[in-house]
């Protein structure tokens, strides 16, 4: 009679199964880890409109598409833990005096600003967001 693993779990106390499918070690010489260097907070995805202006900010401070991550402020606690070079809060309505204001510390850089929305129909804003994006990425 031939007992399934499960079945033998059953008859004792302390079984252990050894499963031949999990490797003894990890190689991970050959697989890429994917790290961002840009993280960018949003409340709302950005509109078509405001896609094209983000587009051309990140072209003008020469970051590429997969150097950024782009979250919702309700998932940044997921990656809280991980290190970015810079983090961008966009449109960050709770810090408004903080807005413009590079914040370095040993690991990131920290920059909140207003919306795209607001950014691209100011002129003043858009300066204000060029001024630190060229210290911080040029």
């Amino acid at each position: 009679m031939a007992l399934e693993n499960d079945s033998v779990s059953l008859l004792f106390e302390n079984f252990y199964y050894i499963n031949d499918d999990i490797p003894d070690e990890i190689n991970l010489e050959n697989k890429k880890i994917e790290i961002k260097r840009v993280l960018l907070v949003f409340d709302k995805l950005p509109d078509e409109n405001n896609r094209i202006l983000l587009e051309k900010i990140l072209s003008a401070v020469k970051i590429r598409n997969d150097e950024v991550e782009i979250v919702l402020k309700s998932d940044y606690g997921k990656f809280i833990e991980q290190s970015f070079e810079v983090t961008v809060f966009w449109d960050d309505a709770e810090h408004e005096n903080e807005k413009y204001n590079v914040v370095k510390n040993e690991k990131s850089t920290i920059l909140k600003c207003d919306s795209l929305n607001k950014i691209g129909s100011n002129q003043q804003l858009k300066a204000k967001l060029w001024n630190c994006l060229k210290g911080i990425f040029l």
